[in-house]
């Protein structure tokens, strides 16, 4: 679900002392960046910046997990002694609240053409330290066969995926003690990390590392100290291919692994996008999962909701527990629709609500009861099928706060258009 806020498309910030504004600029603008696999928080800073590390944007999230737009000015070639910013080509990199955010599309962080609007979330992490942790080392960790070089970095990932622990190798083959921490019960906005009985997972670097034991994995309670060795194996990762596609009102997921497995020693997890907010992964429920060829195939029949799906597989053999990515799929939209806008009546702001079933330009406005145009929201922009939310701040185009009474929405489209009334007291 894309979510637009008129206040920040509107007016572009120019936040950031050491951003040097230039006269040629793309935007940059997010709806689903997220910080520790939930909606990066209101404040947080973000920060664009060129091949050569030179700041040339700067946003802050005004609504959890939003920003922008955000110019990402482009260096002017006037000035040849001063670095302003980007060239066309140019890879932008990105940082929030000065940790490194890795761009998770959908358009690619690339430094086109002045003019140019861009969709970039963005995904970071950190560790939060609470008052709970547990505490794992090791003195056999290895990486494809070698131990774990000094400067690897460990980290390790709650079942939600939210890191909580990160340790910096210090010595060859070892790592720890690295503290696993809890979530904190009194921040339920914020994950900080594991729960009792959650089983922790593992990467160093980029690469999923294997659990080796002797001891278990499972957040037990506060103060436990376990020796975990990890192995990263010289095949990455089991997982040789994999394919998502829609089947009618189905998601159909198909993959092969390396050696054969059991069906029954495997699980698919699921979580969904729906109104712009991730839910948590959960196993599908009566999915069964069948041998198709060399491969293997589920089929997913509980899509209830249009939006975006990402799916993992679980395997189990023996002790040995490993979640592979399978990757996501965005289920469309079968129909226009202009809902009721919420709350309604309302007061201060209303929320407005569209779904698109193909890509195509929109138009829509706020009229009075004499037809007459009192506010401009969305002047023939072209959007992608996907469902869109809007606020009315109760302001006319000249920013004037308008009269109490009845106001209309009207959307139109080169295929449909609809109307919905609202009513605006005090």
């Amino acid at each position: 679900m894309k979510r637009l806020f008129l206040a920040v498309l509107l007016i572009p910030s120019l936040a950031g002392a050491q951003v040097i504004p230039t006269s040629e600029w793309i935007s940059v603008w997010s709806d689903n960046t997220t910080f520790n696999m939930g909606p990066a928080p209101p404040g947080a800073v973000v920060r664009a910046y060129d091949p050569q590390g030179v700041l040339c944007g700067e946003s802050t999230v005004a609504t959890a997990g939003s920003f922008g737009l955000m110019p990402v000015y482009r260096d002017d070639p006037l000035t040849p002694l001063v670095d302003e910013g980007a060239d066309p080509g140019d890879v932008i990199t990105f940082e929030v609240d000065g940790v490194t955010a890795l761009p998770a599309g959908p358009d690619a962080p690339t430094w086109t053409a002045n003019g140019d609007v861009k969709k970039i979330n963005l995904a970071y992490e950190k560790v939060i330290p609470t008052t709970e942790w547990i505490s794992l080392w090791s003195d056999a960790t290895t990486v494809r066969g070698v131990p774990v070089p000094a400067g690897a970095v460990v980290r390790a990932y709650d079942a939600q995926g939210a890191l909580c622990g990160e340790y910096t190798v210090q010595v060859d083959g070892q790592y720890g003690l690295m503290a696993v921490y809890a979530d904190d019960p009194l921040t339920a906005q914020v994950d900080e990390g594991a729960e009792p009985g959650d089983v922790i997972s593992f990467k160093i670097d980029d690469d999923s590392a294997n659990p080796m034991g002797p001891d278990d994995t499972v957040w037990g309670s506060s103060g436990q100290v376990k020796n975990v060795d990890l192995d990263v194996p010289a095949v990455p990762s089991l997982l040789s291919f994999a394919q998502i596609r829609l089947d009618k009102d189905a998601v159909s997921l198909t993959w092969r692994l390396a050696h054969e497995v059991d069906p029954v020693r495997m699980s698919v997890w699921r979580r969904a996008q729906t109104g712009g907010i991730w839910s948590a992964y959960g196993r599908l429920g009566g999915a069964v999962i069948e041998r198709n060829g060399t491969g293997y195939a589920c089929l997913d029949t509980d899509v209830k909701e249009a939006g975006l799906y990402e799916y993992r597989l679980e395997v189990n053999e023996g002790e040995k527990r490993t979640f592979m990515d399978l990757g996501g799929i965005q289920v469309p939209f079968g129909k226009f629709v202009l809902r009721q806008n919420s709350p309604n009546p309302f007061s201060a702001v209303t929320t407005i609500e569209f779904e698109l079933p193909e890509r195509t330009a929109v138009s829509l406005a706020v009229y009075d009861v004499q037809g007459k145009l009192v506010r401009g929201l969305i002047n023939n922009q072209v959007f992608a099928a996907d469902t869109y939310r809007l606020e009315w701040d109760g302001l006319s185009d000249a920013g004037v706060r308008v009269a109490v009474g009845v106001y209309f929405i009207r959307i139109e489209t080169n295929a449909w258009n609809d109307v919905r009334k609202l009513t605006l007291v005090r």
